[in-house]
């Protein structure tokens, strides 16, 4: 974990204020490809995460953008209340799940939505320090409501779609049935709109996703209990009806990584050695093929053994 300064607060939208953290010794903090994000502690109890806004090797500063959301879980109501300038907090190391570099001969699309600007908009402009030139597409109610209009507004390489403004607008679906081949999609956004890329695209590598909340719940098929296989120690670990791997892991004393529990974030993620698996997290799409698994949310898909690199 990392101790940093909240050093400015600024206003960006209505509902959206950019917090910029430093250093307390103002020292260069970890590297944060684009794409990534971060785990805020707002106060002793309240974990969240959110997106940088900004990119770097070494940068001398992270930056987040956090809409207040007055019906969610209260993290960002209380963030935007109760952060004060000048204070130190404690935050995580940042994580990318997106590419660090395109994929070679793909060419690399953005799609944000709303609050959904923020990693988009660190991956474009990490491209564009490369000299590369991902085209980004940002839909929003109307300029005076979305975050980085001004910064985004002219670039040859971005399409601002004002909602608005008349039904008319292009959709994501439109979007991405106008770039055939060999594109990769990443997408941002409230969860109609990624239903929306996922159905135009549908079981796709080409699709990389960063959702907002978890998925709804996926019908379990391990209600009795089930044993993983932990492969580096060469242990059973016998999980109990109800008790997520994570759970079971702490449980018997386990030094294992994670954060959110919602399978949101990513940072419990495991490589499946043997097994096949009921994927349950936020940052994939259902039933594509994937050789590791988030056991905050995530079980076995049937009654064969789990074997995990742990």
């Amino acid at each position: 974990m990392l101790t940093v300064r909240l050093v400015s607060i600024h206003y960006a939208a209505p509902d959206v204020n950019v917090y910029m953290f430093r250093a307390p010794d103002g020292t260069a903090l970890p590297p944060a490809p684009g794409g990534s994000h971060i785990d805020l502690h707002v106060d002793a109890t309240t974990t969240r995460q959110y997106s940088l806004v900004n990119e770097g090797e070494a940068p001398d500063t992270y930056q987040i953008a956090v809409r207040r959301m007055p019906d969610g879980r209260g993290g960002s109501d209380r963030w935007h209340r109760e952060s004060i300038v000048g204070e130190t907090y404690t935050i995580s190391a940042p994580r990318c799940i997106f590419p660090v570099s395109p994929p070679p001969g793909m060419r690399e699309i953005l799609l944000a939505g709303g609050i959904g600007i923020t990693p988009m908009l660190s991956i474009w402009r990490a491209r564009r320090r490369a000299g590369l030139k991902p085209h980004l597409y940002y839909w929003g109610p109307e300029r005076g409501r979305m975050a980085f209009y001004d910064e985004l507004a002219g670039q040859d390489d971005v399409t601002l779609i004002e909602t608005a403004h008349g039904m008319d607008q292009p959709r994501v679906s439109d979007i991405i049935r106008a770039h055939p081949g060999s594109h990769l999609f990443y997408a941002c956004g409230p969860e109609r709109m990624i239903h929306e890329a996922e159905q135009a695209l549908g079981n796709s590598q080409q699709l990389l996703i960063e959702r907002f909340a978890p998925l709804g719940a996926v019908p379990s098929v391990q209600d009795n209990g089930y044993t993983v296989r932990l492969a580096r120690s060469g242990h059973d670990l016998h999980v109990l009806p109800g008790e997520t791997i994570l759970a079971a892991c702490l449980r018997n004393n386990l030094d294992v990584a994670y954060s959110c529990e919602q399978g949101v974030c990513g940072a419990c993620e495991i490589r499946v050695l043997k097994g096949r698996v009921n994927h349950r997290d936020a940052l994939h799409q259902p039933g594509t093929d994937r050789d590791v698994m988030m056991i905050c949310c995530s079980e076995p898909a049937d009654a064969s053994i789990l074997e995990l690199d742990l």
